[in-house]
């Protein structure tokens, strides 16, 4: 896949992900308990939270970030969700979207070679693919918790047909 595919690939499975966020209500979007406690507000701001990382690691074309990466991932997780929780959904939909323009515009300014090749990066192991780490916390990401808002999604389609 070549970078043009690759940002491609990275807008569309973003647009899709977003339209499937604008199925869910205000309401809904807050409601706990989608995956574990967690609202779809939250599961927005964890994967805006990977995207601001990612920025951060073309941006500086350096494998740096938050010390959290040093934690097991669901022990990072658990402490991403405990930093952003009380964020409004208005900023996090605003930062999300933000993380988002800046991730398309640090993957533009990346050379075509560095998707492959980690040697790009300051710090990266040579084992690993600069692409396969962006794909895993971005359209990688968004699949991994589409399940989740769709069933809510269809839930709250079913509670407003329930209701008419």
């Amino acid at each position: 896949m070549d970078k043009a595919e690759f940002i491609q690939r990275v807008e569309t499975a973003r647009r899709e992900w977003n339209d499937l966020l604008a199925q869910v209500d205000d309401d809904l979007m807050l409601k706990p308990g989608i995956e574990g406690d967690w609202s779809a507000k939250d599961i927005l701001a964890h994967v805006m939270w990977y995207e601001r990382e990612m920025v951060q690691l073309l941006s500086s074309r350096s494998l740096i970030g938050s010390d959290l990466w040093e934690l097991p991932l669901d022990d990072r997780n658990a402490e991403i969700h405990r930093e952003i929780k009380d964020t409004s959904l208005k900023a996090v939909r605003l930062d999300a979207e933000k993380a988002f323009v800046e991730l398309i515009q640090e993957l533009n300014r990346l050379p075509e070679d560095a998707f492959g090749d980690p040697a790009h990066f300051q710090n990266m192991p040579s084992e690993w693919k600069p692409r396969d780490v962006i794909a895993s916390n971005t359209f990688h990401h968004y699949r991994e918790h589409t399940d989740s808002i769709r069933r809510l999604a269809e839930s709250g389609s079913s509670a407003d047909a329930a209701s008419t």
